[in-house]
């Protein structure tokens, strides 16, 4: 049976237990603030004062001003570089003459973002092969295409449609 007194024991050890666990956490929170201390007040006794470290800590952040809008300019470069290169291919084999299977023949189209670039066609035969280019701008062909041709011209219109640059950067500025 306990009494009163044994109570009481217990209530006293179980908040010596409690205020020592407490002192714990608060002497290791204290060693951490104290070396944070530690590391800023050595770098204010290296300085003169407090003032020549304010003022390089504001010549750091502009000068990270000024690499930031050297990388944006950079980065506006490479995204006209990238919508101006070959990115989308369209690619359509046939067989050009009845006679002849095995679907040698083909047009191949080549274009950037913008649907600009060109569309090649090999016409091959049973003695001799022709290769054809024309130039596509803004998805519009030079001179009259075939059905080849347009199909190609097609497929990759519709595959630079995937993913243009534009999402690229999008995804970038919010990493």
């Amino acid at each position: 049976m306990i009494n009163d007194f044994d109570k009481l024991h217990i209530i006293a050890w179980g908040l010596l237990a409690i205020i020592s666990i407490w002192l714990v956490v608060l002497t290791i929170k204290l060693k951490k603030i104290s070396t944070e201390k530690k590391r800023v007040g050595s770098k204010l006794i290296s300085s003169d004062n407090a003032i020549d470290v304010l003022s390089n800590l504001i010549s750091d952040i502009e000068e990270l001003s000024r690499r930031q809008l050297s990388l944006a300019d950079v980065l506006k470069k490479h995204h006209k570089m990238i919508n101006e290169s070959i990115r989308a291919v369209g690619l359509v084999r046939y067989d050009a003459f009845h006679d002849i299977g095995g679907e040698f023949s083909f047009s191949a189209a080549l274009l950037d973002d913008n649907g600009d670039g060109l569309i090649i066609s090999s016409i091959n035969g049973r003695n001799e092969g022709r290769v054809y280019t024309k130039l596509i701008t803004d998805g519009i062909a030079s001179s009259s295409l075939s059905v080849e041709e347009e199909e190609a011209v097609a497929k990759a219109l519709s595959s630079s449609a995937d993913y243009t640059s534009e999402e690229a950067i999008e995804l970038g500025s919010k990493g």
